[in-house]
């Protein structure tokens, strides 16, 4: 459903592969510019709310989301990047 809204507002698109069975869904360039800007916006956010902290604050605060992580259930550390 997410994809066909995407598709009718010209921001993605459908292309078929392996014998019709297999849809490619790539970001028409109005999807991309949407995507970019979102991202823009989303990093801004992150920079407004962390760009005062320093590397050892990021350290120790990278630790205590890993305690509370570690004390959810089902709840994995994603990978490292």
């Amino acid at each position: 459903m997410a994809i066909r809204r995407l598709e009718h507002s010209g921001r993605a698109g459908r292309a078929m592969l392996f014998h019709g069975r297999t849809k490619l869904v790539c970001l028409a360039p109005e999807g991309a510019e949407a995507l970019a800007a979102g991202t823009a916006a989303g990093e801004g956010v992150l920079q407004e709310l962390f760009g005062a902290m320093g590397a050892e604050q990021l350290v120790d605060l990278d630790q205590l989301l890993d305690a509370l992580r570690a004390g959810m259930p089902g709840a994995a550390r994603p990978a490292a990047t």
